[in-house]
């Protein structure tokens, strides 16, 4: 895209983003995801739900949660799919305490589990 002079905008970081969390490319897909906000192009939920999601799907919670707090720090607030997303890993990974803490702040931002 770049040879061809196309620009990206949010939904194609998006897409190629998403792309990658699919195949396991998790650290290309970082990458990206860095790239787009050297670009000035801000991730928007969206993003960062999918690269939770992506991370989580290889086993790094710990770096699921760095990118839950640095959406938080951005300004956006979680939506229930990004909870969603988080129990289901902890729940896989055996680790319901932490789900239960996400559930309480669920509840504490107003949003209804599903």
């Amino acid at each position: 895209m770049r040879e061809r002079v196309v620009a990206c905008n949010v939904v194609t970081y998006n897409t190629l983003i998403g792309g990658l969390c699919k195949v396991r490319r998790i650290q290309e897909a970082k990458r990206l995801f860095y790239q787009m906000r050297k670009a000035s192009k801000h991730p928007n939920l969206i993003t960062y739900n999918t690269i939770i999601d992506g991370l989580c799907n290889v086993g790094q919670l710990d770096k699921a949660l760095t990118f839950f707090d640095q959406l938080k720090s951005n300004g956006h607030s979680p939506s229930l799919v990004t909870y969603n997303v988080l129990m289901r890993c902890f729940c896989r990974a055996g680790n319901l305490g932490r789900v239960f803490d996400i559930l309480r702040e669920m509840e504490e931002r107003g949003i209804t589990p599903s």
